[in-house]
């Protein structure tokens, strides 16, 4: 389904097909969602609560997977995934100590928020505490995203194609910082 057919789609049946892509992938829905609030097929006020809401509930579902995962799934294929009861232990003294830095870093950045949110879960990190970070951080997100649909949405195409370099960028910037990080971990552990 191209984003020409979504646009479509979302125009003739309005918010729930808005919302549902919004729990799965919120940022390019949610500039589309902008850009119909600015030619008045939707209204930005629920485009913007759509856009929290999605977020927010999309991230609770990654959570539990990972919560429901440590029991379920991690004793069968843990070690398949590189899950060691040391780096989950390193993870949860990571997430104890570093929660709110992790959690900006990866939604601000669209770089790894699916791993995170599942590894929050997995390392049995506080709920309440992590969706309160969630929202708030949903909250300044979705308010970005709907703004720049409404302001330039018309050109969704392009965006869409930047956010997913950007993505990619983040992403080998991130996988090559742990690298040079595990990197230089190893030499001070064997000097």
């Amino acid at each position: 389904m191209t984003l020409d057919h979504i646009i479509t789609f979302i125009s003739q049946y309005g918010y729930l097909p808005l919302f549902l892509i919004a729990i799965i992938e919120g940022p390019i829905i949610i500039i589309i969602g902008g850009f119909l609030a600015s030619i008045h097929v939707l209204n930005i006020y629920v485009v913007y609560v759509i856009a929290v809401l999605g977020d927010v509930i999309g991230d609770a579902i990654y959570y539990w997977i990972g919560r429901r995962g440590r029991k379920s799934i991690l004793p069968k294929y843990g070690k398949y995934l590189g899950a060691t009861e040391e780096r989950l232990k390193r993870a949860e003294d990571h997430y104890g100590k570093h929660l709110l830095k992790t959690i900006l870093l990866s939604k601000l950045s669209q770089v790894g928020i699916t791993t995170m949110i599942v590894l929050a879960g997995v390392t049995k990190v506080d709920f309440r505490k992590f969706m309160g970070i969630i929202f708030l951080v949903s909250l300044v997100k979705g308010l970005v995203f709907t703004l720049i649909g409404y302001y330039f949405g018309s050109s969704y195409q392009v965006i869409g194609k930047y956010l997913d370099k950007y993505t990619l960028a983040g992403t080998i910037v991130i996988i090559v910082a742990i690298i040079i990080y595990g990197v230089y971990r190893k030499r001070k552990t064997n000097e």
